[in-house]
Formats: structure tokens, sequence, C-alpha cells
């Protein structure tokens, strides 16, 4: 039993648009910008990069580290010979937005972060720079725990999108690395 030449070229026909039609979608997309979540289109001047942390939020560092890591971006443990990223704050707060009857029914969440970037001179090149991202989330005295977790997911999403935020302000930055220090 072999199908007819006449219902193959139709399913050949059928294929072909589905392909050609996937293309055209996917040419759109990425002609419109868009990328998947976590994805990164970011070229930095700095190859070599230490990071001072005084910020004291570990998980900021390791989201720092991991997406340079992503854009080709070595973390050096020495700072000598490279330009550094200086962390000066990372601060969470969360303010009561909505009260219906003396109850919170929403809050504002805030993620904030304060950097700079010197040459290995000592000099600074990207002063005092500040992030703020900001989101808002309904809140249900009867879901606490959910809420508390929703409240963590948000924070986290935060951070990520205040690092995403500082390598892009990093793309302004001009400087090269003179010497070979050991990554950490």
């Amino acid at each position: 039993m072999s199908a007819s030449p006449h219902i193959l070229r139709q399913s050949l026909k059928q294929g072909l648009k589905q392909c050609l039609l996937a293309l055209l979608v996917m040419s759109l997309l990425s002609a419109c910008g868009w990328h998947f979540r976590g994805a990164m289109n970011v070229e930095l001047a700095i190859k070599q990069l230490s990071i001072v942390d005084n910020a004291g939020d570990g998980l900021l560092q390791q989201v720092l580290r991991q997406k340079l890591s992503q854009v080709g971006v070595v973390v050096l443990s020495s700072r000598e010979g490279v330009p550094s990223l200086t962390l000066y704050q990372a601060q969470k707060t969360r303010k009561a937005l909505t009260l219906v009857a003396g109850n919170v029914e929403e809050y504002e969440l805030k993620y904030r972060v304060m950097f700079d970037v010197k040459q290995e001179s000592g000099e600074v090149v990207l002063p005092g720079q500040e992030i703020e991202i900001s989101r808002v989330y309904s809140y249900d005295a009867g879901q606490v725990l959910a809420k508390e977790r929703e409240q963590l997911r948000l924070y986290q999403e935060m951070r990520h999108e205040a690092v995403t935020a500082l390598l892009y302000r990093l793309q302004s930055v001009q400087v090269e690395a003179t010497a070979e220090a050991e990554p950490e």
C-alpha cells in the first residue's frame, strides 16, 4: 500500500507551508526584540572585573557573577590590574499601599542597588549609580504563607532585573584590564 503521488505532494506542500510560517514567526519575534526570559544581548568592553561587595547581599553578588560570566566577563579575586565594581547598597523595602477597614490589601516592594565602577588606577569611570526596581502585589491575611513566598519570589525577580540593568549600564564603560590575574 503506497500513497498516491498527489497525496504525497499535498503533504509536502503542507509541511513546507508550516515550516515557512514558523520561520516567519521567529523572524518577526527576533525583529521586534523579543527574547527568551533570562537571555541577554549585552556586550561589554570589560573582559575582567573584580567585585567589591559592601552591600552585604550574597545573593546579589551570586547573580551578578553568574550574569557576568554569561556575557563573557571573568570575575577575578585580585583588584590589582583590573577594573572593580563596588556594590555599596542592596536594600529591600516594603510599604503598605492600600488599606481597607484597617487591613493591608496591597504592598509596594522595592529593591535598590547602588554601585560604581573604577579603573585599575582607581579613577571612577561610572560614578554613583542607583538602580531601583519596584513591584506592587496584593495581600491576603488568610494566605500568609503563600504571600510570603510570593514576596520572596518577587524580590528574587527584582534582584535579577537589577543585575540586568547594571550590566546594561556597564556597556558604557570603556576600560580594559592590563594584568592577568587568577579567577576566583
